[in-house]
This record gives C-alpha cells, sequence and structure tokens, in this order.
C-alpha cells in the first residue's frame, strides 16, 4: 500500500527528535501489525495549514 501524506510542518514532523512526525508513527506501528507499508511524506517544513490552503487555492484545486 502506498500513501501519501501532504501538509505543513507537523505532517512533516519538524521538531520530532525521531524525525517521524505523527505520520512516521502511524506508519511504523502499521508496519509492526504486518501491512506492508511504503509512504510519502510530503509535509512542508515552516509551512503551516493556511500557508498550504492559500497556495492550493491559487492553483485552482
Amino acid at each position: 500500500m502506498r500513501i501519501c501524506f501532504v501538509g505543513d510542518s507537523f505532517v512533516n514532523g519538524t521538531g520530532d527528535p525521531e524525525y517521524l512526525g505523527w505520520t512516521g508513527i502511524i506508519c511504523a506501528v502499521t508496519r509492526s501489525w504486518g501491512y506492508d507499508i511504503t509512504y510519502y511524506n510530503l509535509g512542508i517544513r515552516r509551512e503551516t495549514s493556511a500557508d498550504i490552503l492559500a497556495r492550493w487555492g491559487r492553483h485552482g484545486r
């Protein structure tokens, strides 16, 4: 299974000492349950949700 996470610095994991963020933690736990996961963390460091939303809206959803 492939999962793409798009979002802000929280998605990216900025500030996480293990460099996983919540997306990496969820995928690591899910993998430990036996699921084969490839995940792509597309979180943007130093961006907020409002920054992402503003840019998304400019490009015509």
